[in-house]
């Protein structure tokens, strides 16, 4: 498949239809990410888990239409514009989910590891991609650079900065060859490390 062929898979999405696909993508990626290995040591238990993870995230991001992905339903996205706010019963309800799916264990993780995180957020406006995935079997072949670019291309043309938590050093490696610099690495007792990353917007040529 060539970059233009990729690229025309590319597709946002903000429909209930889709979710199902997106969650999908995300699930069977991020099942072999070293921090969600961290959060959910045992195989089975992990690959129950994710899938009403991403799901409750999903929904919740699903009102501010910035959930992507590839037409052939290899690739996903999820981004958080600037200045949004989730509205508080919305939040209140993904807690409430999240803390019946996670159970103690890993919900205590990502609670010590969150503040670790947010303190390298950028201040000002910026997009913010929470997660982005290919499925296993897909990846090397283009499709997360697909879903990236046009993003990236919308934040330089509104002069805003990107951010985002890289979760392994293949997805570092990535970033990196899209702009994105890292401002601090962070770990929790021991966890794997995250890698902050920031990219600031280019001038249109």
């Amino acid at each position: 498949m060539t970059s233009d062929e990729v690229a025309a898979t590319a597709t946002a999405s903000s429909d209930a239809r889709d979710l199902p696909a997106v969650v999908d993508t995300l699930s069977s990626a991020f099942d072999e990410v070293p921090i969600f290995r961290w959060f959910f040591p045992d195989d089975e238990r992990r690959a129950a888990i994710l899938p009403a993870f991403f799901a409750a995230v999903c929904e919740a991001h699903l009102s501010w239409g910035e959930i992507h992905r590839s037409a052939d339903g290899l690739a996903a996205a999820v981004w958080v514009p600037p200045g949004a706010q989730m509205p508080a019963e919305v939040s209140a309800t993904l807690g409430e989910r999240l803390g019946g799916i996670l159970g103690e264990e890993a919900a205590t993780k990502m609670a010590d590891l969150r503040p670790l995180i947010r303190a390298h957020h950028p201040e000002g406006p910026h997009w913010f991609l929470n997660f982005l995935a290919v499925r296993p079997a897909a990846q090397g072949r283009g499709h997360g650079t697909a879903l990236l670019a046009p993003m990236l291309a919308r934040c330089d043309a509104e002069g805003l900065p990107a951010y985002l938590d890289a979760t392994s050093e293949n997805n570092r490696r990535l970033y990196e060859r899209h702009g994105f610099t890292v401002v601090a690495e962070v770990a929790l007792r021991d966890s794997p490390p995250l890698w902050c990353m920031l990219r600031e917007p280019r001038e249109a040529r």
